[in-house]
């Protein structure tokens, strides 16, 4: 999920095996189905630290506003509110 100045971590049981290394920026896309309408949200991260406790850390910067709400939508529905 993209919020801003968040960090996030794979699980313990889950080490990180990838190609990122610490302070390298990335992009990835969330698409998802928000009521019949198809939604493709771009996101941007940077890899903060990896560790073996800890495994990859990244913050998120928060997509443009249209896109936040329809995340958080879609993030409402999941839960059923």
């Amino acid at each position: 999920m993209c919020r801003r100045n968040s960090s996030s971590a794979p699980s313990a049981s889950a080490p990180y095996d990838g190609d990122l290394i610490a302070k390298q920026k990335f992009d990835f896309r969330l698409q998802f189905d928000l009521g019949g309408d198809p939604v493709d949200v771009s996101c941007i991260g940077m890899v903060v630290k990896m560790t073996e406790e800890a495994g990859l850390v990244a913050r998120y910067q928060s997509p443009q506003p249209f896109y936040e709400r329809k995340l958080i939508e879609y993030m409402k529905a999941l839960k059923g509110l």
